[in-house]
């Protein structure tokens, strides 16, 4: 019961109805995008294979390895 009440008090997008729907003390101000690299990186992944027949049914993976160091000049 408690969930659905806390569902019904909130958009589609998990607002706060009580706060996003009060324009009088609320003004709302988007944040810059951030930007994940692990999902730009798995797109380019899926944009690769989107010509493949088979592409809706290839399941995409990541794995972290550690960024090379720059090397330095000079020396």
């Amino acid at each position: 019961m408690a969930l659905s009440m806390r569902e019904a008090a909130q958009c589609p997008r998990g607002h706060d109805l009580t706060e996003s729907l009060n324009y009088e003390a609320w003004k709302w101000v988007p944040a810059p995008p951030a930007v994940c690299h692990a999902c730009v990186a798995l797109d380019g992944a899926e944009k690769k294979h989107e010509k493949n027949p088979h592409h809706r049914a290839m399941l995409h993976s990541l794995h972290k390895v550690p960024r090379p160091k720059p090397k330095r000049k000079g020396g």
